[in-house]
């Protein structure tokens, strides 16, 4: 992904392009808290505008814990 390695920051909908996750999945993953769960909680914060947004590495780390399907 080397799109996701030259960005810090991203919104939802940037985080989707570049996954094969939906921005409905993403925004579900940003509000869960079991990490049994899926999706499994992914981390976000806001930002100016009140957007959530992920920080690249936490989507890369996120992606990564995911299991293979």
């Amino acid at each position: 992904m080397t799109a996701l390695s030259e960005r810090v920051a991203l919104t939802l909908k940037e985080a989707a392009d570049l996954t094969p996750f939906s921005v409905d999945t993403l925004d579900r993953a940003t509000k869960a808290t079991d990490p049994q769960s899926f999706p499994p909680p992914l981390r976000a914060k806001r930002d100016s505008k009140g957007r959530r947004i992920v920080l690249a590495r936490d989507l890369s780390a996120w992606l990564d814990s995911l299991p293979d399907a």
